[in-house]
């Protein structure tokens, strides 16, 4: 539902390209979400939009990263759907939780806490 009123809104745009770019470039860099955060950040978004920026990046991020494994990576075997399979079900009970912790954190303890979280990954890639 987020994503819709990020959609309507127009930034479905902005975040398609930074999706795709982030894609492109976690396979060189790896640590995607440290470089798109302050972007995000500074669209100055409550945090239901901000989330939903979130999952629309990154949902757009590993599409476009599919087609390059089905290139590089030999076929999948049972052992890896299983795996896929129980990723997919956890996918469903974090959004779940997430959604939880969500409702009971105000926008300002949630800006306070995004921030601090950017600033470490921050401190992390420099180190």
């Amino acid at each position: 539902m987020g994503a819709w009123v990020l959609i309507n809104a127009g930034w479905y745009k902005l975040l398609l390209t930074l999706g795709v770019l982030s894609g492109f470039a976690a396979l060189t860099v790896g640590a995607v979400g440290s470089v798109v955060a302050p972007f995000i950040e500074a669209l100055d978004l409550e945090k239901e939009r901000m989330i939903a920026a979130f999952g629309i990046i990154f949902f757009f991020s590993n599409l476009a990263k599919l087609p390059l494994f089905f290139l590089v990576t030999k076929p999948i075997d049972l052992s890896v759907g299983i795996v896929i399979s129980v990723v997919i079900l956890l996918t469903f009970v974090g959004t779940f939780i997430g959604r939880r912790i969500q409702q009971s954190v105000n926008d300002a303890l949630f800006r306070t806490l995004f921030r601090s979280v950017l600033g470490v990954m921050a401190l992390k890639l420099l180190i």
